[in-house]
């Protein structure tokens, strides 16, 4: 009972990150190591694939009426509706094929290694905390400079990314699927932000276009873990799914209402904050 609970709080607290500009990865992999849940790489790299395909999962729902237009509306309607409403969706469903470019470099082979995709969660593991919690004050300090170089431009402002502002997301995502420690939603906001993408529309646009990457990635690890044998407990896979997808809803629901942009200073903070108590933490325990 006591590692199903375990899971439980794993799972929610990681899916409340997920939608924040600070890494849930980070806290997926300490809240591990506090909790003692395992020591078993192949298991702690499973449910991060799960915790993440869960939050996908709810973007996906979130954002439907846009994911649907964009893949079919845009596409198959050959007559009626608006010119320009088609062209906009259109120019999406061009940015949704860009933004998985990180999803395709994840698959590339490394001699001796492996391919990239292991490499993220090789990191998850406690002796590689202090890694973890550098890549957390990295972050916290690139949304520093951010804040600061988008406070002092004063280009007009746009309502969507336009192609060139998705490949910058999208090349900015690789540090995010790389790194533990690294938060997709700050790197990918910060993008877009220098990019003059209405900081209004931020949370929107970071979630539309990290949400199909992220489900394909996590989802071929899911397929690979069970393919090389893992034991699979249904009810763990439930608690994870549930309470990474309850913490991503919750989030969601409440960064959608506010300016997040106003808020990086807070998660800068945070982030600093929290990789420097994982170094410690790993330091004296």
């Amino acid at each position: 009972m006591l590692y199903y609970i375990k899971m439980l709080i794993i799972a929610l607290i990681s899916g409340m990150f997920t939608a924040l500009p600070v890494s849930f990865g980070a806290h997926y992999a300490f809240l591990s190591s506090v909790l003692s849940f395992t020591n078993d790489k192949a298991l702690l790299g499973f449910y991060y694939a799960v915790i993440a395909t869960a939050f996908s999962l709810v973007v996906f729902g979130y954002l439907r009426r846009i994911y649907r237009k964009a893949l079919v509306y845009s596409v198959f309607t050959k007559k009626g509706g608006d010119p320009a409403s088609k062209k906009s969706y259109r120019r999406i469903l061009l940015n949704l094929l860009i933004s998985l470019i990180p999803a395709l470099v994840m698959f590339v082979p490394i001699p001796n290694v492996g391919p990239v995709i292991d490499i993220f969660t090789n990191l998850l593991q406690e002796n590689y905390l202090l890694v973890t919690a550098s890549c957390c004050v990295g972050s916290g300090l690139f949304l520093f400079i951010a804040v600061w170089y988008t406070s002092r431009r004063y280009a007009e402002t746009v309502r969507s990314s336009g192609p060139l502002a998705v490949l910058r997301f999208a090349v900015y995502q690789l540090l995010g699927f790389l790194l533990p420690g690294v938060s997709n939603v700050a790197v990918g906001g910060t993008g877009l932000l220098i990019c003059d993408v209405d900081p209004r529309v931020i949370v929107r646009e970071v979630l539309l276009y990290l949400a199909p990457s992220m489900f394909i990635i996590n989802v071929t690890r899911i397929v690979r873990y069970i393919i090389g044998g893992i034991v699979l407990n249904p009810v763990m896979i439930a608690l994870a799914a549930v309470g990474a997808a309850l913490g991503s809803l919750l989030m969601i629901h409440l960064i959608s209402k506010y300016n997040v942009r106003r808020h990086f200073v807070f998660f800068a903070v945070y982030s600093i904050v929290f990789g420097l108590f994982i170094a410690v933490s790993a330091f004296v325990f």
